[in-house]
């Protein structure tokens, strides 16, 4: 007798799966970690995947995911990566927006970025990231304050708005050899490239279970779980429901106020 698979394993390309699913990064999830050094790298290997002619794919990592019964997705693997590519989408568009041309494709990019939850009449994001990071994160996003963005007041916020600016500035980076009137043609085809062709493993996990045995050994591409990581995800996995809220407030305090004394040292 054939035993049931525990896991689906798909490759979609990872602005498919912005596009198609609603994604909460879970309260265990470290918080925003990418250093410029981590973005740009990301961007640059991108470019370097879309300006060759030969390159059919471009391989991310693993995402891991757990479905809810509301209906989205948990990621226990791959925020990081997820989070950037949004970053990168939204100043895409952002920059298609502020340049007032190709609204076609500035209206699709939207897509990748939120959706409407008609029962709550509420334009949503795609990406939800953990209590730290996603009001800050919310915001940056906002095209409305994008001219007056929030003031950091984590590590995780300021390095959120370092990667919005160094999006935005290598999205114009990407356009500036090019006519003017090819520029939503060239932005047209890292949108596309996104899309299908920045593959990564999309490991779905059926339960809770064993999602934070998945989390012990499986780390971000390029991003090493640290044992603070890991001891932070065995006390959240011990705390239930009730009392996940309270394990992540104790533990963000815990971890300001170590922070405050090494500075102080």
């Amino acid at each position: 007798m054939t035993k049931p698979s525990l896991f689906t394993v798909t490759q979609p390309g990872i602005g498919e799966i912005l596009r198609q699913h609603h994604l909460r990064v879970p309260p265990n999830q470290r918080d925003y970690s990418c250093t410029k050094k981590e973005v740009m790298t990301l961007f640059t290997d991108l470019a370097t995947a879309i300006g060759d002619e030969k390159t059919q794919a471009y391989f991310l990592g693993t995402i891991v995911i757990i479905p809810s019964v509301s209906g989205h997705l948990e990621v226990i693997d791959g925020q990081q990566r997820l989070a950037t590519i949004t970053i990168l989408l939204c100043n895409i568009r952002r920059y298609l927006l502020t340049m007032n041309i190709e609204p076609e494709i500035t209206e699709d990019i939207k897509h990748f970025l939120v959706y409407i939850e008609r029962g709550q009449r509420a334009t949503l994001n795609r990406l939800r990231m953990n209590l730290v990071d996603n009001d800050f994160f919310s915001a940056m996003l906002n095209d409305d304050l994008v001219n007056s963005p929030p003031r950091p007041t984590r590590r995780s916020h300021r390095l959120i708005k370092e990667a919005f600016d160094n999006a935005a500035n290598y999205v114009k980076s990407i356009v500036s050899s090019f006519d003017p009137k090819v520029h939503g043609d060239v932005l047209n085809k890292w949108v596309t490239f996104i899309e299908k062709y920045a593959e990564v493993i999309l490991l779905q996990v059926p339960s809770e279970a064993n999602a934070y045995k998945m989390f012990e050994t499986l780390n971000d591409r390029g991003l090493k779980t640290t044992q603070a990581d890991l001891v932070k995800n065995y006390l959240f996995s011990q705390a239930g429901d009730e009392r996940l809220a309270e394990a992540q407030d104790s533990w963000s305090w815990k971890h300001s106020k170590q922070k405050k004394k090494r500075t102080l040292l």
